[in-house]
């Protein structure tokens, strides 16, 4: 498949919210105070039973956490793939988990899970080591490209992500993104120039656009944000690596560092909404831009000896011959 037409298809339908491309916060959340925060995870661990109500926090990132302004129900408020895969966790559980939908910011998020306003984030996010040090994440729901390559249509120089490594190229990344890590530890010739900060969004449009009026040779980016604003440019250009990601970040549900009931929970939820394929028909019906890992499994021995044919695993009848 062309790169052009590649990008073309993850662009259609597309609608980016760039919550989940930074969260320093994160980084600079201070610990909690143990007496307040073993009074937390105990009160999680009473909502998990039935007593009192989860406090889940949402951003809003498609297809994960849809809001529709428009709503004139409540329960109609909100849609998404992460909001199937809690209502469903919360209607399996005996008895059942009463769910509190609670908007937060990126700015905010780290103190709405500190104060316990929150007991948790629908929104995956970004994992890394810098954010596990300070902040609980569940086992990856998915995870997201990075290190996309965005270049002029006509622009045939760069094949593999190891042809980047040229001195007389010039490198858009924005300081601090998974891709602007992962390509200056593994590049050490190019030329990066670096955009200011701002949110994502902003930024990424920034570096598209120099790609395209040749102030840059190419731009490194998340796949969410290359494919919505390379969309953009009527074809001045295209995005590399689509299905081949030279690097990839996991996103999982956020919850307080200290919070290890209500991860263990969660993760034993995702591990049994896996092995039967429901995480699966969620991803096909909201169509995420993300990257899943699939089981390889294969039957125990056990199971493959019930279909032996007992004549083929039967000893061998010494020839007549030999027999005595």
């Amino acid at each position: 498949m062309s790169e052009s037409k590649s990008t073309a298809r993850w662009a259609m339908g597309i609608a980016i919210v760039s919550a989940i491309m930074a969260f320093g916060s994160f980084l600079s959340r201070p610990e909690p105070n143990s007496a307040g925060s073993n009074q937390l995870t105990e009160a999680s661990k009473m909502k998990i039973h039935g007593e009192g109500t989860l406090n889940v926090g949402y951003i809003g990132t498609p297809p994960f956490v849809m809001v529709n302004a428009k709503a004139t129900k409540e329960d109609e408020t909100l849609g998404g793939m992460s909001v199937d895969l809690l209502k469903e966790i919360a209607h399996r559980a005996t008895p059942n988990i009463k769910i509190k939908w609670i908007p937060t910011t990126k700015d905010n998020l780290a103190q709405d899970l500190l104060t316990g306003k929150i007991d948790m984030v629908a929104d995956p996010i970004y994992i890394d080591i810098n954010r596990s040090s300070s902040c609980g994440f569940t086992s990856p729901l998915c995870y997201f490209g990075t290190a996309h390559a965005v270049m002029r249509a006509n622009d045939n120089r760069v094949e593999d992500f190891d042809d980047l490594n040229k001195p007389e190229l010039k490198i858009s990344i924005e300081p601090g993104s998974p891709s602007a890590d992962f390509a200056e530890s593994h590049l050490d010739k190019p030329k990066f120039v670096e955009v200011k900060p701002g949110d994502s969004s902003s930024v990424a449009q920034t570096q598209v656009d120099d790609v395209a009026q040749g102030r840059v040779d190419l731009a490194l980016l998340e796949g969410y944000p290359a494919v919505e604003q390379a969309s953009k440019q009527n074809g001045k250009v295209k995005v590399l690596w689509i299905e081949s990601p030279p690097s990839l970040v996991p996103g999982g549900f956020a919850t307080r560092l200290d919070d290890y009931y209500l991860r263990g929970f969660l993760n034993t939820c995702l591990s049994d909404l896996e092995a039967e394929g429901f995480v699966s028909e969620l991803e096909a019906q909201w169509q995420s831009i993300a990257y899943y890992k699939t089981a390889n499994m294969v039957p125990g021995s056990g199971i493959s000896r019930l279909f032996e044919d007992p004549a083929a695993s039967a000893p061998a009848k010494a020839p007549a011959s030999l027999k005595k």
